[in-house]
């Protein structure tokens, strides 16, 4: 820059030697002047943009020895925003999730199960481990609205590895208790039954007792398997999958003698 202004004062000597007149040089020196700081301007911006431009990665992360999630992380310097993330399991129809944010913060992370479902039917760990590839596709923007695009897939191999060597480390004790609490539960189906037989409710209230109380249980059952899933930090799906016996609810075991205090029970 320096340099440029010595030529333009040696110019200017130059010129002014020949009587033009001096303001001529002058107005010349501001256009240079202005142009050269246009120029700075416009890099130190493009700059800054750049230096604060948001980036959302996805990846995976363990949040209890038995629970493996997908992370979005803006990991840039910059806020994002209009987030939407498709994420799907690779070679299965119907798989894929969609998850929205109007917003993310720099550093900013949200995590979320990793896409089990398929078509509203669960897979098991064992199932996910015939799976390769979680895909996924992301589209942002920054605060000056320009629009992001980002794709890719991750492997599931190195995520389920994580899980089957932290899941070693786990203690079964809360699952083999959970398991009698379902044991309870059907326990008390049965002893229902034995109530419905013994006083005649069935004839009293008509045929509608047995869907009354069938979908009480199940709301206890979810009710439970919920708050267990919460308790252990883990996906209720997979807390099922641990179980040793989880028996399907049916009116069968209704049809046996019992004591009024289940009665209350249900309600």
């Amino acid at each position: 820059m320096e340099i440029y202004f010595n030529e333009l004062k040696l110019l200017i000597r130059k010129e002014m030697s020949h009587n033009i007149d001096p303001s001529l040089y002058v107005s010349i020196l501001l256009v240079v002047v202005t142009a050269v700081y246009a120029l700075f301007t416009g890099l130190m911006t493009k700059e800054m943009k750049k230096s604060r431009e948001p980036i959302i990665q996805l990846s995976y992360s363990t949040i209890s020895p038995m629970a493996i999630v997908l992370r979005i992380l803006n990991s840039g310097n910059g806020v994002a925003k209009d987030i939407v993330a498709k994420y799907w399991l690779v070679g299965y129809e119907g798989s894929e999730r969609i998850w929205k944010m109007p917003a993310m913060l720099p550093g900013e992370y949200h995590e979320f199960f990793i896409p089990q479902t398929v078509d509203g039917y669960e897979l098991d760990i064992e199932k996910l481990k015939e799976i390769d590839h979680i895909g996924y596709e992301i589209s942002f923007k920054d605060a000056w609205n320009k629009k992001y695009r980002t794709t890719g897939k991750l492997g599931l191999g190195e995520i389920l590895q994580t899980w089957a060597k932290s899941h070693m480390m786990y203690d079964e004790e809360p699952l083999k208790k959970m398991e009698q609490h379902l044991k309870n539960i059907d326990n008390n189906i049965r002893n229902i039954g034995r109530i419905i037989e013994k006083f005649g409710l069935d004839e009293i209230i008509g045929y509608k007792i047995d869907e009354y109380i069938l979908e009480k249980i199940k709301e206890k059952k979810k009710i439970l398997l919920e708050e267990m899933a919460i308790i252990l930090n883990i996906h209720p799906e997979l807390v099922k999958t641990k179980l040793k016996k989880y028996e399907k609810l049916d009116l069968i075991s209704f049809k046996k003698e019992g004591e009024k205090e289940y009665i209350e029970w249900i309600e």
